[in-house]
This record gives C-alpha cells, structure tokens and sequence, in this order.
C-alpha cells in the first residue's frame, strides 16, 4: 500500500495492484482521448456499483470544496466556458457515470494550468488541451483510483507527465475535446441531493 495524495490535501491508501486497473494500452506520447475513455469506463465497469457511488459521494462532500468553489465563483472560473469543457470532459471519459456538472463542482478549478486556482486558465492552444487532459485523468485517479492519473512516471502526482503531456498536445496535434452543448452549471449542495435520489 502507499498513500495517494488527494487535489485538496486529503490522502488515502491505494493498493499498487488494484483489481480495478487496467494497466495495458498505449502510454505517453501515444495515449489519446480515447484510449483513456476506454481505460477508465473498464475500470469504472469493475468497480462494484455501491463502491463507486460511496466514491461519488465522499468526492462531493469533501469539506475543502466550499473553500475553493467561492475562490473559483471570486475569480469567475467556476462554472466558465473553459470549466465546463472540463466537466465535458470527465463526463466523456466515464460514460457520463460522473456527470460534468458534478466534475465541476467536485474539482472547482478543474482544466486550470497551474495549481488550484493559482493558475493560468488558457482559452485554447495545447497548454488548454493539456490543462483538461491532465487534470481531468489526475482527478479521476486522485479521487476513484481509476484511469492513466497525471501521466508520466509517478502518475499520482500533478507534477507528473507534465512534459509528456505538453509534447502529445504539440507533436500529435491537439486533443479533440468534447463540447459543451447541454452542460449546465456545477452542481450544486441542494442539486446534488436531489440528484443522488
């Protein structure tokens, strides 16, 4: 076992050998949107249904997301353009078993360049593929344990893959991203228990 560092602080123990993962596939350069969606949506598959909604839920209770959803809302990120092409974008890679309104609200500054809200939110070009890319499969390794993480060689560490990722964005052209048509704002505290009935 070692501990796996969460987005906002927490940690949590993860099994090297998940009976979840599946480790086979393309890496680095050679990885695309879609190889990670069907990396992710197989584990997501092997992941017993009550597990994952547990997962789910402690990701959008984590007692740090209030404080970094009102610095998100202050500098006007959250629930952007650019942010709900992130939740698109985590909503694609899972089959929509994570909603991009629910992405949104659980990583407030979800396909930022940078850490947290500290940042760089660029509006197109490969360090805006990148930023998704990245964050996206960080987060979804980070909180479900499932899909590629960050890239690179310590795949749960958000320094990780950064080089890798921008050099697939520059030398095999930038990602195709899913488009936002039909996603609507981060789901919020009142939406969200309705939305878990």
């Amino acid at each position: 076992m070692f501990k796996l560092s969460g987005l906002f602080g927490k940690s949590k123990e993860h099994a090297p050998h998940d009976p979840v993962a599946v480790t086979s596939g393309p890496k680095g350069l050679d990885r695309s949107v879609f190889d990670d969606a069907a990396r992710v949506k197989a584990e997501i598959a092997n992941l017993p249904p009550k597990i994952f909604k547990q997962m789910k839920q402690a990701a959008l209770a984590n007692p740090t997301i209030k404080a970094d959803i009102k610095g998100s809302q202050e500098d006007g990120y959250y629930g952007s353009h650019q942010h709900k092409e992130y939740g698109a974008y985590v909503a694609m890679l899972t089959g929509n078993a994570i909603t991009a309104e629910e992405a949104m609200r659980m990583n407030p500054s979800g396909g930022i360049a940078g850490p947290g809200l500290k940042g760089i939110a660029f509006e197109s070009g490969p360090l805006h593929e990148h930023a998704i890319r990245h964050d996206a499969t960080g987060f979804l390794l980070t909180f479900f344990s499932i899909g590629p993480g960050y890239g690179g060689d310590v795949p749960d560490s958000p320094l990780s893959g950064q080089v890798e990722g921008l050099k697939r964005e520059i030398l095999r052209g930038q990602s195709e991203l899913p488009g936002t048509e039909g996603v609507g704002a981060p789901l919020e505290d009142e939406q969200r228990r309705n939305h878990e009935r």
